[in-house]
Parts: C-alpha cells; sequence; structure tokens
C-alpha cells in the first residue's frame, strides 16, 4: 500500500486521525497542502482554488463555458494522482478517494461519528454554542454532499463508496 485517503465528515476527527496516522507511518500527509500543489499544475494563485475548496458548484457556473471547477478538479486530479505515484502518503478530503478510484495500492478510510458526537466535539474545540456548532456541522456536511454529487455522482454517497 502506498496511498491512504481520509474521507472524513466534518467533526468526526478525520484531520487528527490522518496526522496520527502519518506521524505513526511516517508518512507525507496531503490536506491544505493538496490545493496548493493543484494550483501549481494549473498555473493559478492558490486563492483562487482555495475559494472552490470542497465547495459546491453554482447554479451559475452551470451554464459558463468553462466553469472554475473544470480547472480545479483537473489540478485536483493531477496533484492526488502524482501524490499517490510517489507513495507513503495520506490524502484528506477533497474527493481524494473517488479521485483514485481503484487505484491499486491504495486504502480508502472513512470516517464517521453521530451527529450529537461531532456537534459537541466541534462546540468544545471551537468554543461554540452548541447551536452554532450544529448549524456549522449541517452547512459543511450539506456543501461537502453537493460537492461530492456533483463531481462522482450521487452513489458517491452510498456508504461503501
Amino acid at each position: 500500500m502506498n496511498a491512504i485517503t481520509v474521507t472524513r465528515e466534518y467533526g468526526s476527527g478525520g484531520g487528527e486521525v490522518a496526522r496520527l496516522l502519518a506521524e505513526r507511518l511516517g508518512w507525507e500527509l496531503l490536506d491544505h497542502a493538496l490545493l496548493h500543489q493543484a494550483a501549481e499544475l494549473e498555473h493559478l494563485p492558490d486563492s483562487e482554488l482555495e475559494q472552490l475548496d470542497e465547495n459546491a458548484v453554482s447554479m451559475a457556473d452551470h451554464f459558463r463555458l468553462h466553469p472554475p471547477h473544470e480547472r480545479y478538479i483537473h489540478g485536483l486530479t493531477e496533484a492526488t494522482r502524482q501524490a499517490a505515484a510517489r507513495g507513503n502518503i495520506i490524502l484528506v478530503g477533497r474527493g481524494t478517494r473517488h479521485l483514485l478510484g481503484e487505484t491499486p495500492n491504495a486504502f480508502h478510510l472513512r470516517l464517521v461519528a453521530p451527529s450529537d458526537k461531532r456537534v459537541e466535539r466541534m462546540a468544545a474545540l471551537e468554543n461554540w454554542s452548541p447551536e452554532q456548532a450544529t448549524a456549522r456541522c449541517l452547512e459543511v456536511d450539506r456543501t461537502r454532499e453537493r460537492f461530492t454529487r456533483y463531481f462522482f455522482g450521487s452513489t458517491a454517497l452510498e456508504p461503501d463508496q
């Protein structure tokens, strides 16, 4: 195995699990830094791809000849494949599980948690009220779901994917 993807629900601790796993294995961890690599491949400023990061495509973008997400997903796909080819890499979120698909020597880990535990965890981590944490968890869940559905189809949301 030379690549591990970590897919996570917001607040489930996926980032922390990925970091600990990378430390234990002595592997490189690419989370937000994957965007930087994608931006370099697409010759775009990081800020342009950050605005699109794991966000749903707007209705207006559906009608554009070359929507901005086109370059985002292309750069992300190439950066993900190059990282997996280097090996000893842990990739967090951004559809990397689907971008690698059934690539040999890739292991896909999905972290989920009950919504009340995620809310409790995020409220404590961010010093939010339970209402603020609930709203943020719901917002991020919806945004990630739309992102996944748009780029990878509704079957990508099934538990075994």
